[in-house]
């Protein structure tokens, strides 16, 4: 039962993301909004579900070494997690 639990939640985790970081969400999630900020492709367009769905893939991909994918947007000049590289994407000011 905890396995058909975690699926589901995983499964609603990847909607979640894919709609709202893509144009059909307008590039933010709710906390994004809250906070201004949006999430752009490198060429300053909207990402499609394709796109929002890499980029969440290589948001796992950032989390899984202790967060040092997400962490190295911190001392990244461009201000890219690893997440955002695979995607080619920017968060950006809304």
């Amino acid at each position: 039962m905890t396995t058909t639990g975690s699926g589901v939640s995983t499964l609603l985790g990847v909607l979640y993301f894919c709609y709202f970081w893509s144009s059909y969400g307008k590039g933010q999630t709710v906390g994004m909004r809250a906070l201004n900020i949006k999430v752009i492709k490198t060429d300053g367009s909207q990402l499609d579900l394709i796109g929002a769905f890499l980029r969440y893939i290589g948001l796992i991909v950032s989390i899984i070494p202790l967060f040092l994918g997400v962490i190295w947007a911190a001392f990244y000049a461009e201000k890219q997690g690893w997440h955002d590289k695979i995607a080619k994407t920017y968060v950006v000011k809304a």
